[in-house]
Parts: structure tokens; sequence; C-alpha cells
């Protein structure tokens, strides 16, 4: 009838209407009044008795598709009024409100029932428009809700006081419910908010100054501040300050006035209390929540006031939060608080650990104090009749979870309901026996439901404490990484490491809550992230924060060993945690690269070591001594653990290894456990799974593992040991049998060229999968070379034969491209730098079984295909002109193919080095690569066009490059080396000078960023110089040694002979007619092909060599020597290889003056 447009429902309304007319005619001493009142309270309580109940009727008759028709009471409370003639029902009932201190009951169903309609989200403009209808009903409506709030703090025991403070409460509630609805609505207005314009714009004054009325904010600011406030209401308030200020329209207008006008924040902060040892549990719950409340409005706060640059209000708030015993002065206007005793300079005294009173805390760690870690113990529940596990489905089938604050909780009437169902389909079968009766089965139903009960209020409890640790946690983050770095100084470091040590401490408690492990697992990686870049920007400059600094590093530890294997995502914010802290140390290590420098002669003889070097030390010896249960832990997880925690324990194994290389402790653990064969094996069993990364539409979580594991077993690879180990498990077998290699986009059928596009957004493209596949495997095969050293025939061996069986893929990339990228440069870069090493030195086998001549076949193709480059990429020059005439190449870009071009160009001459000294052991004996000729040296220009269009090398070349190739190159060399030098020179002042400028502005904001972003700029700059630098000393060397070699051979040891048997045509015959399969490789050092045979020293004519007589005292000079000479004097001389360009030069000088002279 209720819900429907029935007689009873206009009566009811009408006697609501018409008794407020009456009421407020009538006086007090009236006798009609006090049945009056009875009528339209009760009218009053079954309206509001109906908006609870109706959902549950029409849910009913939903279920039982009942044909009644009905409408939600709502829709028709927004009907038209037969009394006055408009849809004023809404504001006929909220008038109640107005007589909150006559009947308070009445108003506070009023309250209730305006609130539930209210809180429609499609009628908010038509509601606004009908309270807004009459300016004097709407005042009064206001000043009746006012009247509630402010009653609230009166409270003392009685009927009437409870009545007005539910009368507060359910206030409250209703602006709760309405303040973030869509568009401007009635609780805007009943806070003050101007809703003729849009709300952002409003400015909140004190009631009285400019016309201002006393609005709800007022009142509920002033229930604040009364002392006797009920804690659950008190709650309520902090909650809608909290939501007015996080909602976009309304947090600016209610920030500015709760700062400017009430001091609110810097006061309330003053008066928090932390320490309530006489509360109740429900009580501390409550006093909990306002504080969590208010945490994070301070937290908006601390947010704001820091972008929006208010820089002494926000240093206020810093300085409260992290002082113990600061007290606020009335009166004394904004930022009055006394502030001369912080924690900013008392920080010191935090390192003893004994100092950590909860008396001398910082409010930020006692209201952390305050969040209590140690589970909430709930017994299990005992039945007789009713199966346990079947009870623990049906309760977790029942598990509700609330839209707003995430709590999960047991809905106690639908167990209830499927309970009773059991018990009756139970006795309908009499499965449970004639002893089953139903008023022991009932018995052990409210046993359940109490079960279930106690359930809800763990879950609650936990659910605030959750809320709470939430709370503290967004006021830490934002003070450590949105507020200005100058707000805290340099006690930044000092602070991060009190915070991690009380935190990691509450971690460590025993019976910690799991709900809680996680998070606060996560502030502890947010602080160490920040606690790095501080010592990294700052370094630790010998602070007091050593101690803390191990406290930490031993509770991370202590956590990941004793942390369960459920919590998989505490346990991967534990390992970013630790890797911080290892990076940490070894980017400190990384800094230190002079130790002459930064200690002095004296320090080094002594023994002395630095900050950082300490630093490292201890870490380890921390690390070590929880011997190699920490170690079994990270390998089990790097091994076998989920997607995050397997890819940052790899990296955690990394960093470790990095920072203990000569001990070698975690290569010697992975190796006698087996750890290092069950990662190569992991790599066979990924493969297919990298295959398939290779499609866009695919995951990157498998790559980004393969990536950290190749760079674990990269670091592993540094040292010689290592290196061997890894040979020694089958690290070059298993990469051969990976098909991944074989996958490259421009080769596989399968991918069109579509796929093999750069995608926009993150999501990389096919061909930029597969570099991050292949990159990392021939930067792991590098390192194993340069361990092992040049001499290591075995692991030269390997590398080529899995070179070989990934050939196709190898040979393309040798081949280049028509355009050459940045991509393709680096690959290339990469491939040349393994194959100068590996190629040039392999011993292939003399056994003449098909597999072995195989491999000598392909291991002779890709020496030839690597000698055709040396056309393409030696001369420098020219790829520095093409680079600079592309107008689409960016700067950064250009930079970064410069770089790959000169480290091919030095791969190549090392390669071709190498080749020239390995050839024999005699020293009359070159093998030549080279053709006896200098006269295109005497023209640059022409020679340069040549040799680019030219593939000397191929099959269809007729000669060798010209040794002018090699002239040039050290000419060039030569001259760009010096201006390099130049250049690093005035580039290392510049970035000095920067240093010392940066310091006198950084107290301005805007000069300072410019400088920090110049100084790296000028950083970076300098970084690449020197690599180039480094570079063209080891191009420059090369090509001196060849052209030695080469004209030691054709001056001293070269017999000329008819040019019809030239060596280089016989040399072609030999190359490209077919070979048989028994000949001997042109590689093979064996005792007779090292023997100057006769074809090999003939096949040059005495006029080629009386040319290369006259043109070599012209080409190498002597101002070209003794610019080598200056090269060794300001370069070479820093270097362990001082001397060798002078030694060279001097055979060079001696050589001509001896036989070209």
């Amino acid at each position: 009838m209720l819900l429907q447009s029935s007689h009873l429902l206009k009566t009811l309304l009408s006697v609501i209407s018409e008794g407020l007319q009456l009421l407020l005619q009538y006086d007090l001493t009236s006798p009609v009044r006090k049945p009056l009142e009875k009528a339209t309270l009760l009218a009053l309580q079954i309206l509001n008795v109906t908006l609870d109940k109706q959902d549950d009727f029409l849910n009913f008759l939903r279920q039982a598709n009942h044909p009644t028709i009905v409408s939600r009471l709502e829709k028709l409370l927004l009907g038209i009024n037969s009394y006055t003639g408009q849809a004023d029902h809404v504001v006929t009932i909220a008038r109640y409100a107005s007589l909150v201190n006559l009947l308070p009951n009445h108003a506070l169903h009023a309250v209730c029932i305006t609130g539930t309609v209210c809180r429609q989200p499609a009628i908010q403009t038509e509601l606004l428009s009908l309270f807004m209808a009459d300016t004097l009903v709407s005042r009064e409506i206001l000043s009746g809700l006012v009247e509630g709030i402010e009653q609230g703090a009166e409270w003392s025991s009685g009927e009437a006081n409870s009545v007005r403070c539910e009368m507060a409460s359910a206030s409250i509630k209703f602006l709760l419910d309405t303040v973030n609805l869509p568009s401007t609505n009635i609780s805007h207005f009943l806070l003050g908010f101007n809703v003729h314009k849009p709300l952002f714009q409003t400015d909140l004054q004190i009631p009285g100054q400019t016309g201002v009325y006393r609005t709800c904010l007022h009142a509920v600011l002033s229930l604040m501040e009364c002392d006797h406030t009920p804690p659950a209401l008190l709650e309520l308030a902090y909650h809608l300050i909290y939501t007015l200020c996080s909602n976009p329209d309304t947090s600016s207008p209610t920030m500015r006035y709760l700062r400017n006008t009430q001091d609110f924040f810097i006061k309330t902060l003053c008066k928090l209390k932390f320490s309530h040892n006489e509360a109740t549990e429900e009580e501390l719950s409550v006093i909990i929540k306002q504080q969590t409340w208010f945490m994070k409005t301070l937290a908006i706060e601390l947010r704001l006031t820091s972008i929006n640059k208010q820089r002494s209000h926000t240093q206020s708030l810093i300085n409260c939060l992290l002082d113990y015993n600061t007290t606020y002065t009335e009166g004394g206007g904004r930022g009055s608080a006394d502030l001369s005793r912080t924690v900013l300079s008392h920080t010191s005294q935090y390192h003893s650990l004994e100092l950590f009173h909860s008396s001398m805390k910082s409010r930020l760690l006692q209201f952390l104090d305050l969040v209590s870690f140690h589970d909430i113990g709930l017994g299990d529940i005992m039945l007789e009749h009713f199966n346990t596990t079947s009870v623990m489905q049906v309760l977790s089938s029942c598990e509700e979870q609330a839209p707003e604050s995430g709590l999960v909780s047991i809905n106690i009437p639908q167990v209830h309901q499927l309970l009773v169902q059991e018990i009756n389909l139970a006795q309908q079968g009499n499965s449970m026996g004639p002893l089953a009766h139903r008023d022991v089965l009932l018995a052990e139903i409210k046993q359940i439901l109490a079960y279930a009960v106690e359930w809800n209020t763990v879950r609650e409890a936990v659910n605030v404490r959750l809320q709470a640790f939430d709370s503290w946690r967004q006021v830490t983050e934002v003070l450590l990484s949105g507020c200005p770095a100058e707000c805290l100084g340099d006690k930044r470091p000092d602070i991060i490491v009190n915070i991690l040590n009380a935190l990691i401490r509450k971690c460590l408690q025993d019976g910690c809550l799991d709900d809680l492990i996680s998070p606060a697992c996560g502030v502890i990686l947010s602080l160490m992230a920040n606690l790095r870049q501080s010592v990294f920007k700052d370094g630790l400059r010998d602070t007091n924060i050593d101690n803390g600094l191990q406290v930490i590093l031993k509770g991370i530890l202590n956590l990941i060993v004793t942390s369960s294997g459920s919590l998989q995502r505490a346990r991967a914010n534990l390992y970013g945690a630790l890797l911080y802290y290892l990076q940490m140390c070894e980017s400190e290590l990384s800094k230190d690269t002079n130790p002459l420098a930064s200690r002095g002669v004296s320090g080094v003889l002594e023994g002395k070591q630095s900050a950082t070097e300490k630093l490292a030390k201890e870490a380890l010896h921390v690390i070590y001594g929880f011997g190699d249960a920490i170690l079994e832990v990270i390998c089990r997880d790097a091994c076998d653990g989920l997607n995050v925690s397997r890819m940052l324990a790899l990296s955690c194994l990394d960093s470790l290894s990095a920072l203990d290389p000569p001990s070698c402790h975690v290569l010697r653990f992975m190796s006698s456990h087996g750890y290092i064969r069950h990662l190569l094996e992991s790599l066979v069993q990924s493969d297919s799974i990298l295959v398939q990364s290779l499609d866009p539409a695919q995951p990157l979580r498998h790559l980004y593992i393969y990536e950290s594991t190749m760079s674990l077993l990269s670091r592993l690879a540094m040292t010689a040991q290592g290196a061997s180990a890894l040979l020694n498990s089958g690290l070059m077998m298993r990469l051969a049998e990976c098909s991944v290699y074989d996958a490259k986009p421009n080769l596989s059928h399968g991918l069109s060229a579509a796929d093999s596009m750069d995608c926009e957004g993150f999501n990389p493209s096919v061909s930029s999968r597969y570099r991050q596949i292949l990159l990392p495997c021939l930067k792991l095969c590098q390192t194993v070379l340069i361990s092992l050293g040049t001499e290591n025939e075995n692991a030269a061996d390997q590398v080529m034969k899995f070179i070989v069986a990934h050939g196709d893929v190898f040979h393309s990339t040798l081949r280049g491209q028509t355009v050459e990228t940045c991509d393709s440069l680096e690959e290339l870069s990469l491939l040349t730098a393994v194959l100068c090493r590996a190629a040039s030195f392999t011993a292939v086998s003399q056994s003449e079984e098909e597999r072995e001549l195989m491999f000598r076949g392909q291991v002779s193709r890709i020496q030839r295909r690597l000698g055709s480059l040396i056309s393409k990429y030696l001369l420098v020059d020219d790829w520095m002109k093409m680079f600079g005439a592309q107008e689409s190449l960016d700067e950064s870009e250009r930079c970064r193919m410069t770089v790959y071009v000169h480290e091919i160009a030095a791969n190549i001459s090392t390669y071709c080095r190498n080749v020239v000294a390995n050839s024999t052991h005699d020293p009359s004996y070159c093998r030549v690569l080279f053709g006896p000729s200098l006269s295109e040296a005497l023209d640059q220009g022409d020679f340069t066009s040549k040799s680019t269009s030219r593939d000397y090398w191929s099959s269809s070349s007729l000669a060798p490059p010209s040794l002018s190739l090699m002239v040039i190159q050290i000419k060039q060399a030569s001259a760009k080396l010096l201006d390099a030098l130049d250049d690093h020179k005035q580039l290392q002042t510049r970035l000095d000078s920067l240093s010392d400028c940066s310091e006198a502005v950084r107290g301005e904001t805007s000069s300072d960023a410019v400088a920090i972003e110049t100084k790296q700029e000028v950083r970076d700059r300098l970084e690449r110089q020197t690599s180039i630098i480094q570079l063209l000393c080891l191009i420059l060397e090369n090509s001196l040694y060849i052209v030695w070699r080469h004209l030691d051979f054709y001056l001293t040891n070269c017999i000329p002979e008819n040019r019809d048997t030239s060596l280089f045509r016989a040399h072609h015959s030999s190359v490209s007619s077919m070979r048989h399969l028994t000949e001997k490789s042109l590689n093979v050092s064996s005792t007779e092909q090292d023997k100057p045979k006769s074809i090999i020293s003939s096949g040059i004519t005495q006029e080629e060599l009386d040319t290369l007589k006259e043109t070599t005292p012209s080409v190498i000079d002597e101002p070209l020597l003794q610019k080598l000479a200056a090269i060794e004097q300001c370069y070479a001389s820093k270097r362990t290889h001082f001397g060798y360009i002078g030694a060279l030069s001097r055979r060079l000088r001696r050589l001509i003056n001896l036989h070209c002279c």
C-alpha cells in the first residue's frame, strides 16, 4: 500500500504536511499539540521504516514473480502535494529539521527520510530547485541542520541527548551520502557553496561576514573543536572533511578556507593524541578512524601546498609532523606553532636505537605505533552435526565486499537462510539420523552465526588497521616524494632511515597480520627507493646512518627469510627493497673510480676505506652472516618463483655478484647447488614461449625474465672463474639449441612487413622484441670472451659454434641494410665485437669428420663476410658526413649512431690486427690483408669515393683493399682524436663550472632546475666523448700495427715475381673455385701451414714495390709521426699501453729510413 499511490500514503503525507503547519501555528501550551506531535511522529516513522524495508520487499516480489505493480517510495514522494499543489513533499519533510530543539525525534526521522530520498543521482538538479524555490524555507532547513549538528557536541547521558547525538550523526551522514553525487546538489548548498556558479569558484567565509550565514561546514568544524564530542560523531566529521578535500570540485575552496581561516591542519596536528592506554578496543578503533581520515586529508594538503609552492605552510606542516613536542598557540595566526624543537635539528639522536622511546618519536612515527600489527586470533569452530568444511564453504560463498571501504563481510541473513534450508532438506530425507533433533541443529546454527559475527568483527578491525596504515603511507610518501627537497634539507636520508627502522621493527614482531605485511613491504620498497635516490644524489658524506643502514638490511633479509611463500607480493616488494639497497652500494662504489684522488697516497697505502667502501663491506658482512639460508631463498625464487618475484630475485643475485666479484661467493653457491645448470635449462625450456612473445599481442613478462637471466649470467661471466663455470655447464650449447634467435623478423616468413614496423606506445614491435632477446645474448658472449682472454681457444671455439648454429641470422646482420638504422648499427656493433675475438682465434680441429668439415666451412664463410666490412665501415668520416646530411635524425639518435660506427670500426680493425698477429710465428711472414699501394693516400678524396662502393673481400673481387685505406684511417683517427681531446677538456671544464654554479643558485628553484638539466646534458656528452676517444685510440693502435706489419713484409721479406702469377689472382682462384673437403683451412695454424710458401711470398711485381718505396715517405711523413707522438703524450700516457704508439712510430720511421730513402 505504501509503495503505491494509495489512499494510505496520501493520508500519511497529508498528516505530515498539515501537521507541520499546525505545529508552527500552535504554541507549546495548546492541548492539541501533544496528539498532533504523536501523529506526525508516527507518520514520519512509518515512512522511514518503509524506506528501510522496501528493498527487501521489492526483492521478494521479484523472486516470487508477483503481478503487483509497485514503485519506490522515493519516486512517490516526488509527486504533487494535494495540500499545496506543488511537488514539495520532500521539502515539507525536511522542514521538520528546523524543530530540532522542540521535537528532536521528528527532526531525526525527517533527516533520515530526506537523506534517503536525496541519494538518487538522477534527480539532484530537481531536488536543488525544490529546496531553493523559497529562500526563507531553505534558510529554515539550513538553520535546523546546523543546530542539529552543533547539539551533537553537548553529549551527556539521557534519552534526549542520545536522540540529539543521533540527529547530528544522521545530518552528517546525509551530507556524506550526497556530497559526491554528480552535478550540484543540496549538500553543496547546505555546506555553504555557491550553487549558482562552478563550485571551485566559491569563496568560503567566516559566518557573519558580508552576509554569510552559518552553514553545516561551520557546524562540523565547531563540533570538531569541542572536547566533549562523542568519538563516533567526531569520526563522521573527519570523514566529511576528507570527502570535501578529496572531491575535485570542492577541494580548492574547502582547503583554502581550512588553511587560511581556521588554521585547521596545524592546529589539529598539534592536538592529536597517540597514547590511549585506558581506552577500550572499540573506543581505540573509533579514535584510529578519526586520525585516519585526518591523515588522508593531511596528505592532500601537503601535496597541494607543494604543487602551489606555498613553501612556508608546507614547511610548517613538515616540521609539525616530524616533531614530537609541538604546541599550538591560539591567536598566533597561521603557522603560529612553536616549532623550535623539530626532528630536523635532532635527527642525529635517533641513530641510537635506545633513544627510540615513544616520548621522543615524531608524530609520524607515533601514529605508526598506534596501528597494531598483531594478528587478531579467531578460533576454529567446533561442530558436531554440520560438516566444518562445508560450513566454511557456505560462509565463503556469502561474503560481500563494500564498494567504498573494500571491507569483506559475511551476509548473516543469507547464511541463516542457507543453513535453515539445509536443515529442512536433511530432515525430509532423515539423513542425519534420529538423534539429530531440530533444536540441536538450531543451536549449532546459532553457534555458526555467532562465529560469522565474530569473523565480521575481526575483519572490520583488520580493515580499520589497513585504512590507518594506508593513510600513514600516503602522508609518508607525499612527504618524501611530493614535497620540495629543500623542506627536508640534508637530513632527508636520516629521516628515511628512522622511518624504515620503525616500520621494519613492527613487521618483525611475532604474530603479525599477513594483511598488513604486504602493504608494509610496499612502503619499505618506496622508502628504499627514496633513500637510494638521496644517497645517489648527495652521497653518504660520512653521516651517522651506518648503524641504521645495517639494521635496515638485516630487517629486510629477515623478512625475506621468514616471509611465507603465499605472500608473493610482499616477497616481490622485499626483493625490490633489497635490490635498491645493493644498487645503492654498487652506485656508490662506481663513483669512487679514483681512490688515489679521493683518499690520497697515504690513505691508499694505509688501507683506509671510504664511506662507500665501508657501506659495501658491511652489506656483504650482513648478508653472508645469514649463511646459505638467504641465498637459498633468493636462488629458489630466481628459478621457480612467480614472474615479478623471479625477475627481482635474479636482479638481486646480479647486484650481489657485482658487490663481491673477487670472492665469487654467489657463483660458488649457485654452481655447487646446481642453480646455474637450472638457469641454463630454463633458457631452453622457455624457447617456445620466447618465440611466441615476439608477437606484439603477447605480454612482456617472459622477455623481462629472460633479460634478467641474461644479465645475471653476464655478471657471473665477468670473472674468469665465472666464465669457465658457465662454459663447463654448457652455456653455448644451450644457446645454440634455442630457436628464438633464428626468428629474426626479416627472415621469418610468418611475419608480415607491417609486423616488423615499430609500434606506437609502450608495447614494443616485433623487431624491438627480437633485439631484446638477441642483444643480451651477444653481450653475454662478449663478456665470456673478454673474461677468459684472447688466448682461450676453447671459449672462442664454443662461441663460434653458437654463431654457426644460427649462421643465417648473423650473415644477414653482417650483410647490413640498404639504409642503416640506429638499431641495426647497435646489433652489428655487438656482433663484430664477438667475432673480432672469436673468429680470429678459433683453432679448428684437424678431424676430417663431416661435422668438423661443415663447421670449418661455416667459419671461413663468416670470416670472409667479416672481412668484407673493412671497406664499408673502416673510414668513419664518411659515416659522419652521411649522418650529418640526414635531417630526419634527432641529436640523440645521431650521437648513438656515431658511437656505434666507431665501435664497428674498432672491432673490424681489431679483427684485422688479430688475423695478422696470429697468422704465423715466423716474423718474416705476414698474412696479407691489404695490397702494396699507398698512392691512393696521396689523394684521399678520390680513394674514399672508390673504396666505399666496392666489396674487396667478396668472391667477385680480384684484389684486396689497398694499404692506403689503413693509412687514411690513421690520419683521420689522429686528427679526430686530437679534436676529441680538446672537446673533452672543454666539457670537463664546463661541468666543473656548472657544479660550482648550481650551489650558488640552489635557492632559486627555476634556475636550479635549469642548471641540473644542463649539468646532466654535459655529463652525458662527456661520457660519450670519452667513449669515442677510447675507440679512436684503439683504431689508431690497430691501424698502426697493421701498416707496420705489412710494410715490414713488403719492404723486407717479400719476393717480387711476374704479374701473371699474382698472389691475389692465385688467392682469388683458390677462394672462388670449389675447394676439396680435405683441403687445409686458411686459418689452420699448423707448422706446415705457418711456413711461407712461394705462392704466398710471390705475386708482387718489382714495379709495385718500387712505387710503394717511393710513396711511403710522402704518405707517412714526419708531421704525421709528430702528431702521433703528441697523441702519445696527451692521452696514451694515462693508459696501460703507454709507449705502444711511440714504439710503432719508431719502427715505421726506421723502415722508411732504411728501405725508402
